[in-house]
This record gives structure tokens, sequence and C-alpha cells, in this order.
């Protein structure tokens, strides 16, 4: 499960990700000419990803083996 708000701001963000689960998985963020990823977060680790997003839809999801297809995935709204 990805735990995140629904709307952000326009402008540079970090996201700081917590791997809470037993398992190794990882954050990407993809749309609007963006796709970054951390590929891998080992299960209690953290790591952080700083993008600057522009107003639209994103997809947030775990780039890990098939978490994606397994729900690990959620959207994303910038706003101005």
């Amino acid at each position: 499960m990805i735990e995140m708000p629904s709307t952000l701001p326009a402008g540079e963000t970090t996201f700081a990700v917590v791997n809470t689960g037993v398992v190794v998985h990882g954050f990407e963020v993809e749309g609007q000419g963006i796709e970054r990823a951390i590929e891998r977060i080992d299960p209690g680790a953290s790591d952080a990803l700083t993008v600057t997003l522009r107003p639209g839809t994103y997809t947030i999801h775990c780039p890990v083996e098939n978490h994606r297809g397994e729900g690990m995935e959620a959207q994303l709204r910038v706003i101005r």
C-alpha cells in the first residue's frame, strides 16, 4: 500500500519513502514527461526522491516485480 496525499501543489517536491514492509519495495513517479524511481528500498529502510512536478496527473507505484499489478499504485494530481 502507498500512503500519501492524492493532491500536491506544483513545484519541487521531495518524497520521503519508508518501507514498513517485510520485502523489498521501490518508489516510482511517472507522468508529465517524468519517470524517476528509487529502484530498491530494503525492509525497514528509507530513501528520498526529489522531483519538480508540473500541474497534471501522475502515477506513483512500486517498480519491484509485480507489485504494481498487485495494487501498489496511486494517482497523484498536481495543481498550480
